[in-house]
């Protein structure tokens, strides 16, 4: 049987794996399928940060900034094929962020403009500039296809919600709901976006703003210094569950608009660090995962996974409270999650929301989850922290270690899949260009 290595998770997420030494590639090339390096790239630039290097199935872009620290330095972005040519670069004031998407030829840079402000700027395949939108706090996130365009969450300076065409640059105008606190957002399609909206209010508490008055008049209190007494709360605060929206933008229609409960009853609401990684669309289209809060308090295990269908039907909860270090939850193939639980991992059975197994690597000091894939039946799990990449080999049906290994890091994968595997070398500041055999 042919041995081949799939990539599971979003396309262009950086994934590290590293060696030991810049010379010693063997344990990384050996969860490499068979295949030839076609190309070699220098890059002009110190490590890219997170985020900073983007893939889709045509093409890498990757920024390059002298030092990250210096907001008013020239950055670069460059575009490559996956057979490591260069298609174009460009500089700019800080380049912050760069995006691709799915069966897309344009590419999103943001740059610095102002203030918690940054300029977005549409690029297509021969660099030449399709549009530019100025003084938006965030990254226009590009849905599959690259038709549409979205703010995916609440800004610093701009709460609203922004739908483009990313076409010409125009924003949209939509009927979605203007009532709400702060959101989140991710496409499920080229035209679908699922939309969590958290609302609350805040009153004054008129009672206990005149308990607090007389308290201050009869000098039992000094907020000027370390009360000894329970201070009076003068704001009343309502909040509202989490409303579920599926949003069809081509006919501006909503398809589900619902307030989210548990399947006891309770009330879910949004994280306010909420981000892409807390949610997780089936690959069939037709079930979210979504990591969400009650809002009783237990010692910070309130946090909870639900499956929920289009029409916003809650499926399954995951049957225990989760810390509030729950860091993600991805869909690893074969109708399985991995909950990234911050320092262990968990996976659970996509139909029934059943825990297969639980897994604590033996680690030291804090880890954060990278990136994970299939290999056979074994399920390669790839976290870092304190300066060393882990490998962890993971028997995919029972959770059982197979092997674990550690790397100084040095080497990361930014790509892998069947086809195309596409190494970064921070040291030597070079990309390695990998088609597998038959392929060329």
């Amino acid at each position: 049987m042919t041995k081949q290595t799939l990539l599971l998770g979003w396309i262009g997420v950086f994934i590290a794996l590293n060696s030991h030494q810049l010379s010693a590639q063997k344990p990384l090339l050996e969860l490499i399928p068979k295949g030839k390096q076609i190309a070699e790239r220098t890059i002009e630039s110190d490590q890219p940060m997170w985020g900073r290097i983007k893939t889709n199935e045509n093409y890498l872009a990757i920024i390059g900034r002298p030092d990250p620290k210096n907001k008013n330095q020239i950055s670069k972005v460059s575009l490559y094929d996956l057979d490591g040519s260069l298609l174009w670069k460009k500089e700019l004031k800080f380049i912050s962020e760069v995006e691709l998407a799915p069966e897309s030829d344009k590419v999103i840079v943001s740059y610095r403009s102002g203030y918690h402000m940054y300029n977005n700027i549409c690029f297509d395949q021969n660099g030449n500039q399709l549009w530019e939108i100025p003084n938006l706090n965030r990254l226009i996130t590009m849905g599959p296809g690259g038709k549409y365009g979205i703010t995916s969450s609440s800004g610093s300076e701009d709460n609203l919600i922004h739908i483009y065409d990313l076409e010409t640059g125009t924003e949209l105008e939509t009927t979605l709901p203007d009532r709400y606190s702060f959101y989140r957002a991710r496409f499920i399609d080229a035209r679908r976006v699922v939309y969590l909206l958290e609302y609350f209010e805040t009153t004054r508490n008129e009672e206990a703003l005149n308990l607090l008055r007389k308290m201050k008049r009869e000098g039992k209190i000094n907020l000027r210094k370390k009360p000894t007494k329970p201070i009076p709360n003068t704001w009343n605060i309502t909040k509202y569950p989490v409303r579920y929206i599926i949003y069809d933008i081509p006919t501006q229609t909503i398809l589900t608009d619902t307030e989210l409960f548990s399947p006891s009853g309770e009330s879910l609401h949004l994280y306010v660090h909420t981000t892409s990684d807390h949610t997780s669309i089936s690959p069939d289209k037709q079930h979210i995962a979504l990591v969400l809060r009650y809002l009783k308090y237990n010692k910070n295990m309130n946090f909870t996974i639900i499956e929920v269908d289009m029409q916003g039907n809650v499926k399954w909860e995951t049957s225990d409270r989760l810390s509030g270090h729950t860091k993600g939850v991805y869909d690893v193939g074969n109708g399985k999650l991995l909950l990234d639980l911050y320092q262990s991992y968990q996976l659970v059975d996509r139909g029934s929301g059943k825990t297969l197994w639980l897994y604590k690597p033996d680690l030291d000091g804090s880890s954060e989850y990278y990136q994970s894939f299939i290999q056979d039946n074994q399920l390669i799990l790839q976290t870092r922290g304190n300066g060393k990449l882990r490998v962890h080999t993971l028997n995919f049906s029972t959770g059982d270690v197979i092997q674990n290994d550690e790397y100084i890091e040095d080497e990361a994968f930014v790509l892998k899949t069947l086809d195309n595997t596409v190494i970064y070398n921070k040291t030597r500041k070079q990309l390695q260009f990998i088609k597998s055999e038959g392929l060329r």
